[in-house]
């Protein structure tokens, strides 16, 4: 399938072009723009480094050819373009132009132009048929032969006729799209449309739609159309001795908003693209350089850190680094669905289908996919979708489609893609909340009576193009209204509210705000208001202050004490709190840190928030000995031994261990009561290799069984 496209728009301009259309006050040349500033915009929104778009007045005096101008050449569209649409005015001579002559003229464009390129090329023609339709029989096969011969389809849309025709007359050809409304058709409008069935009937690459279908089609909403791509071809490994030849698509792929360039405004405006673009040109220099003299590109080299020192590698050492990984799609096991959570997916959904040149691969794809469809199993797979890339954890789920068995791909995480959230604990919900949340999900169900009241066969997200519309009114608008929004189109705003029956009767809508109510936090003044001595006096014999009132007014702007510690800076707080010179802080500050290395402990997955206990243990240790507080210390110590076992949180030991964390000695703090000897036995009760052994040989077990 070609992918560039080429379009000529012949607009008739005619004086008859003044006349009203719809019966409303929009005429038919408005209505003629309008449509052509929908097609420019889909030109602009989707295909704008390819497509190329040219216009072509009809009934206008032209040097080109008789009554036919040339109002823009074939060429990128772009916002001037649909700028300059508002220049165009219908004739107020009744000079008329052929439609088969311009077609006839618009064919030679597109020879001239591409000669034998392959475009997808289109004309689309919007006239009245007021014109003097003066072809013959013999012209108009000559010109349906013409495009056939190039490829070249027309989509004519007729303004103020051609809008019903009687049972007798309609053609045995979907390729004519009529409306039920009736119009007065003149004599010239009734010979047109008779020219207009002969060509329809002469070629498939010709239609016509009336003004009110053409109306409705233009303001509905459009999509991108993508032409699919692989991004895998090759083996599903089931085993050794089993493969079958699949392909793997994208079926999800996340819309970005396309990024804005910056325009040099000291260069002359073009129209083609590049020309002013603001490019960042990137200069290394050594730092303590005073002349700043930039370095060449060859002579730079990246660099690690390793602690606190950086590394230099060179590209060959970083090339030899680098995991030389080959493509594959290979079965790792089979496990109840269930154990793979809709929450784990990870990035867009792929969809895995057989090779569907080859039946047994078909038939193949089939048998598994009915019989783990049976079992309620998935798959687990290792995903490398080319040479060197990242290998990838994936579930496969079975389905059968309308075309046949598939599979779809989803990204698993696994233990090194665990994140840490940057955000405190959420406050736990009353148990009115919670029973108001349980019946507000029960009214979301949109069943009825068995049957699902809201069944979309396709949704789509206006976002994209109010996004194109939002820089067309930007570059296009007066100076004065450049700050402010254009208005959304109906047709965007139907997609994105619901109906609104659907919430007459869920009442849980209606109160959801009160039962749970959103606080603004105040923000507390940065800036501190400074009271002076004699603002205070004056202020007295003002309001007749009393001295009480006077140390409230000095004392109000004072901050309060930290007496929380956070599991996000948990060492920074819990000094912050030891350091508190206005009140003494320093066992309760200990004690929230023994209750937040518990947590962190506890709530650990895979050991993740294991490094920070251990960081909140060795602060606490030293602030235990600076403070005298060594029996709090150990005591925790001995406490935390005996709430976390050894052979349940082996890797929390081992890191602590590795650390050397032991009990404060009485040669550290002269308050303790355990001598060195006794701290140094306490660790090594630890360290007992046949704790150690015993619990490594047991994972080893368990390692084997997997394989």
């Amino acid at each position: 399938m070609v992918g560039k496209e080429a379009l000529l728009l012949i607009l008739d301009i005619g004086k008859s072009m003044n006349k009203k259309c719809f019966d409303t006050e929009q005429t038919r040349l408005n209505f003629g723009v309008e449509s052509m500033r929908q097609l420019i915009r889909q030109k602009l929104l989707f295909n704008v480094k390819k497509d190329e778009l040219g216009i072509i007045l009809m009934g206008d005096y032209g040097l080109e050819a008789e009554n036919i101008r040339i109002f823009t050449e074939l060429n990128c569209p772009s916002l001037e373009l649909l700028n300059s649409l508002s220049k165009i005015n219908a004739d107020q001579n009744d000079d008329r132009g052929d439609i088969f002559v311009t077609i006839d003229f618009a064919i030679e464009e597109f020879i001239k132009k591409y000669k034998k390129t392959k475009w997808n090329k289109k004309i689309y023609l919007i006239t009245d048929g007021e014109s003097y339709p003066g072809a013959s029989d013999d012209r108009i096969k000559e010109i349906a032969e013409r495009l056939k011969e190039n490829e070249i389809k027309v989509n004519i849309i007729c303004v103020g006729f051609y809008e019903e025709i009687d049972d007798e007359e309609q053609p045995d050809d979907e390729n004519v799209a009529m409306s039920k409304n009736k119009s007065n058709e003149t004599t010239n409008q009734l010979k047109t449309k008779e020219r207009l069935k002969l060509l329809v009937k002469e070629t498939e690459n010709v239609k016509i739609f009336s003004a009110s279908t053409a109306n409705d089609i233009y303001h509905q909403f459009r999509k991108k159309k993508i032409n699919p791509s692989t991004k895998y071809r090759g083996e599903l490994t089931i085993s050794p001795n089993l493969s079958i030849d699949v392909m793997v698509y994208a079926k999800t792929v996340p819309q970005n908003l396309p990024s804005l360039k910056k325009y040099a405004k000291t260069v002359e405006f073009s129209d083609e693209p590049g020309k002013g673009d603001v490019i960042n040109e990137r200069v290394y220099f050594i730092a303590d350089d005073p002349d700043k003299k930039p370095i060449e590109k060859e002579f730079i080299t990246k660099a690690y850190y390793y602690g606190s020192s950086l590394v230099p590698i060179s590209q060959a050492d970083e090339a030899r680094l680098k995991s030389e990984e080959q493509k594959c799609l290979k079965v790792i096991g089979f496990t109840d669905a269930y154990r793979v959570p809709r929450h784990y997916y990870m990035a867009g959904c792929d969809i895995v289908v057989p090779n569907p040149t080859s039946n047994p691969d078909i038939q193949a794809t089939l048998g598994i996919v009915n019989e783990m469809l049976k079992m309620n199993k998935v798959i687990i797979a290792r995903f490398v979708f080319r040479n060197n890339a990242t290998p990838k954890l994936v579930v496969l789920t079975p389905h059968i489609s309308k075309k046949g068995p598939i599979f779809y791909l989803n990204v698993l995480p696994t233990v090194e893609e665990i994140r840490d959230f940057q955000f405190e604990s959420l406050p736990e919900c009353s148990q009115k909340q919670e029973e108001f949340m349980g019946h507000f999900i029960d009214s979301l169900d949109l069943e009825k009576d068995g049957e699902e009241q809201i069944k979309p066969s396709e949704t789509y997200n206006p976002m994209l193009q109010y996004f194109y519309k939002c820089v067309e009114h930007k570059a296009l608008a007066d100076i004065d209204k450049q700050d402010t929004f254009p208005e959304m189109d109906q047709e965007s705003i139907k997609y994105m509210k619901p109906d609104p029956k659907l919430f007459e009767n869920n009442k849980f809508v209606t109160f959801f705000n009160k039962a749970f109510p959103i606080v603004e936090n105040e923000t507390p003044e940065l800036k501190k208001k400074r009271i002076f001595w004699k603002d205070v006096i004056s202020n007295e014999f003002e309001e007749k202050l009393t001295q009480e009132r006077i140390e409230e007014k000095l004392n109000a702007k004072k901050p309060e004490s930290k007496k929380v510690i956070s599991a996000i800076t948990p060492i920074e707080d819990f000094k912050e709190m030891i350091n508190n010179k206005k009140e003494d802080l320093t066992v309760s500050a200990m004690n929230l840190m023994i209750d937040m290395i518990n947590k962190f402990i506890r709530e650990s997955f895979k050991g993740s928030y294991y490094v920070k206990a251990i960081d909140c243990i060795k602060t606490f240790r030293d602030s235990a000995n600076d403070e005298d507080e060594v029996d709090l210390f150990n005591d925790f110590l001995k406490k935390l031994k005996e709430q976390f076992p050894k052979d349940q949180f082996l890797d929390f030991w081992l890191l602590f261990c590795d650390n050397k964390i032991t009990l404060i000695s009485t040669k550290e703090n002269a308050k303790s009561k355990y001598d060195e000897k006794q701290c140094q036995d306490w660790l090594n009760s630890i360290q007992k290799k046949d704790v150690i052994s015993s619990t490594v040989k047991d994972m080893g077990d368990l390692l084997l069984d997997i394989d």
